[in-house]
């Protein structure tokens, strides 16, 4: 049970054990005319509560290092598939991450010296996957007529930005440090990949802000 799905009345758990799941609707205050019927309507708030990565055995070898990751991208995948439907791209997007930072982790006793260091940036890119997680849980759940009137949520947007350009600079160093470790090619070629998944999932999160970002409504102009 990693990851738990709140909402805020009724509680339910999956069958897969991936979370809680509580209901609530809230209601808008603001607006006037038809935008004060917009963010009067009842919504439904999700959050997502993701738990930091714990490995309690690290790998020995490529070989193993190889069987751990596949072995936790299962469970992702199937913590993904037992989540609610409306939030569960979020958490696809953000097991990109989770995935990386675990193979990190895993093989931080393979890589010499830098071992402990790319620990470090591991567990701070996972740690990012909360707050982006539920930036994008936010968007998904805007309301239709929240959208229509006032556009995007430019706070969520500003958010994922900002996750963003902090996971940028943490990926930049972590590619330097996996540069100088000494380790097995098998071991530097998984990490690679890795690699690769943590900046597409961040050129993925950029596009996700900038439309938001971009996304007006009839209001708009107003804010």
């Amino acid at each position: 049970d990693r990851t738990r799905l709140y909402t805020s009345t009724t509680s339910t758990t999956t069958a897969a054990g991936v979370g809680t799941m509580n209901r609530a609707q809230t209601q808008g205050q603001a607006g006037s005319g038809a935008g004060q019927g917009a963010q009067n309507q009842e919504q439904t708030q999700y959050r997502l509560m993701i738990e930091p990565e714990h490995l309690q055995v690290m790998a020995r070898n490529g070989s193993e290092l190889g069987q751990m990751v596949q072995t936790r991208q299962q469970q992702l995948e199937q913590e993904a598939s037992t989540t609610a439907s409306v939030v569960r791209n979020a958490l696809q997007n953000a097991n990109q991450v989770r995935l990386a930072a675990y193979s990190f982790l895993a093989a931080q006793n393979l890589l010499g010296s830098v071992g402990p260091q790319v620990a470090q940036i591991a567990t701070r890119l996972d740690q990012s996957t909360q707050v982006s997680a539920n930036a994008q849980a936010q968007i998904a759940t805007r309301g239709f007529w929240m959208r229509l009137f006032f556009g995007g949520d430019t706070q969520a947007a500003g958010t994922i930005a900002q996750v963003v350009a902090q996971n940028r600079v943490q990926i930049e160093t972590l590619t330097q440090l996996l540069a100088q470790a000494s380790t097995t090619p098998q071991v530097q070629a998984a990490l690679q990949t890795q690699l690769q998944a943590l900046e597409q999932e961040q050129q993925h999160l950029a596009q996700i802000a900038t439309d938001e970002q971009g996304a007006w409504g009839i209001f708009s102009w107003r804010f």
